[in-house]
């Protein structure tokens, strides 16, 4: 999974089943946040209408329409994003960097459930 969201940083389009684009545009955006986010949220537009799905106690997740809340979800999200680095496509220092790292802890990970 890593190798395929590496790739699609990489090329800064989303790729089918077999690694293909699934469209000529430019439509995988990637960035990185140095700020610690204190949930896991997803914000999804339909047209006219917003949902934000929002997971808590690790498999539960809540889901509202709510206008209100959704368009604050939104300025969040947008206001996070400007205060990221965006990875995809440019900077691709940065994106060699932040995956080398994710590929550190991971293989730590791996070391310290294979070896004990």
């Amino acid at each position: 999974m890593l190798d395929r969201i590496k790739k699609q940083a990489e090329l800064n389009v989303k790729l089918d089943r077999d690694n293909k684009p699934v469209s000529p545009e430019n439509n995988y955006t990637l960035y990185h946040s140095d700020v610690m986010i204190g949930n896991n949220c997803i914000l999804v537009n339909m047209g006219a209408i917003k949902a934000t799905y929002l997971s808590y106690h690790t498999f539960n997740v809540m889901l509202t329409t709510n206008a209100n809340y959704s368009n604050e979800t939104d300025l969040w999200l947008k206001n996070l994003i400007r205060k990221s680095n965006l990875i995809s496509g440019v900077a691709e220092k940065q994106r060699y960097q932040y995956f080398k790292r994710i590929e550190g802890v991971m293989k730590k990970l791996r070391d310290k459930i294979e070896n004990g």
